[in-house]
């Protein structure tokens, strides 16, 4: 028996004779006071100090996240976008090999790559090395693998070779493959009406880099596909792209100036302040980002490039990051020297350092060379501004950064480069 309980009831007896009903009104008092004492007390205690604790920390993020984003409070909303059906052109013309080229690659480069993966079988490695031969059109090797052996192929080592595939623009499944942010193709799919049979496809032809799903054997995959309709429907789901909408939250106390600082910046800055004032004025306490970018990120925010668009242009990356303040006049032609477009316009600057409208290259060294693989336009927190390749069924979105990262994996390490457009005089 619990010894408290046993002092108690011995103090109890020591009482003087009273009535039982008094004895037994002491005896649970003593026994409320314990239960007190020893419990209800130290949990109040440690309540009281975590709900302090608590606003503590709360009321320390805040301040910091006030110090730290000028863009102020920014809130995302998901959305999930296609390309107009008139686009799907692919549909009606399907091609039934897949080769792979190695550009500058001589074939013991390219038979030593295939016996260093550790992902493939030995079967696998010797019929691959088999089938490589020399390509002098693009001073290296062609291999022309067999539909059985691209499906054979484990998610693991497709993604290893894939990736090495895709630094090079000749090998247009890898260069131009879909890639959606889910954690497997039935998510990616989801809602899409599909046979057993073109779903064991699709899952053994998919393949990850990060948090990003990636799937490049679509002619393969379409050539499996009899009905009609569902070659329609999937090739339709495999073109989603992912982003996203942002609201950015007026301050209810306070003035507009560090707003209209960030999102202004040293152009537009009347632009923005009468907008911003605006909405304030009008009681409306937030405003979608679309209205605070420049007019390029207006007119081409979620549009896909029509296919027979005027013009010369290439419309991929770099022509979105260097024409970001440059509409409707003015507009950058990447073909020329983009190392001189650079060096005339641009100079560098720390990442703690950047802004809304600077670039982000993301470079990798091949060789002695410096490739540049990406560019994007930063926005406000991690956020960017861009267009991924030059292709009809890539728009104009804005992207997380890791995002950026998983979506041009390559096993060279990437390094990111900061710039910021001169002033003109």
């Amino acid at each position: 028996m619990n010894t408290s309980r046993l002092n108690l009831r011995a103090r109890v007896a020591t009482l003087p004779r009273t009535s039982p009903i008094i004895r037994m009104k002491t005896y649970f008092a003593e026994k409320h006071t314990v239960f007190l004492k020893r419990w209800l007390i130290p949990v109040i205690c440690i309540a009281v100090l975590l709900i302090i604790m608590t606003g503590l920390r709360v009321r320390g993020q805040t301040s910091a996240a006030g110090r730290k984003q000028p863009w102020g409070k920014v809130h995302v909303r998901p959305m999930v976008i296609v390309p107009p059906i008139e686009y799907f052109s692919e549909l009606y013309d399907v091609p039934s090999r897949n080769p792979w080229f190695f550009p500058d690659w001589p074939t013991n480069q390219v038979t030593d790559f295939i016996a260093g993966l550790s992902e493939l079988s030995p079967e696998q490695r010797s019929t691959l090395s088999g089938l490589i031969e020399p390509m002098p059109k693009i001073n290296g090797s062609v291999l022309m693998p067999s539909d059985n052996d691209i499906m054979a192929l484990s998610a693991e080592a497709r993604a290893r070779i894939y990736n090495i595939l895709a630094l090079y623009k000749i090998n247009q499944n890898q260069d131009c493959a879909r890639r959606f942010p889910a954690t497997s193709m039935r998510e990616w799919m989801r809602g899409v009406k599909m046979s057993p049979k073109t779903r064991r496809i699709m899952d053994t032809l998919a393949y990850r880099n990060g948090d990003i799903m990636f799937f490049s054997d679509i002619p393969l995959l379409l050539a499996n596909i009899e009905d009609p309709q569902e070659r329609f429907d999937v090739y339709k789901a495999l073109n989603r792209v992912a982003t996203f909408g942002m609201d950015v939250v007026l301050p209810r106390d306070g003035g507009l100036d560090e707003l209209i600082r960030f999102w202004g910046g040293e152009q537009r800055t009347s632009e923005v302040a009468s907008l911003l004032q605006g909405r304030k004025e009008e009681g409306r306490m937030s405003v979608d980002v679309i209205y605070l970018m420049p007019g390029f990120v207006r007119h081409h925010l979620y549009r896909f490039p029509m296919p027979d668009w005027d013009g010369d242009a290439i419309r991929d990356c770099h022509w979105t990051a260097f024409n970001f303040f440059n509409w409707p006049d003015s507009l950058v032609n990447m073909e020329s020297s983009m190392q001189q477009v650079i060096k005339n316009g641009y100079f560098t600057i720390p990442e703690e350092k950047r802004q809304m409208g600077d670039i982000i290259l993301y470079l990798y060294e091949r060789g002695k060379r410096t490739e540049m693989m990406h560019s994007a336009v930063y926005v406000c927190e991690d956020i960017v501004f861009t267009k991924n390749g030059s292709i009809w069924s890539s728009p104009w979105i804005f992207m997380r950064e890791q995002q950026v990262a998983d979506y041009y994996p390559t096993v060279l390490p990437l390094k990111k480069v900061y710039l910021r457009k001169k002033k003109t005089t």
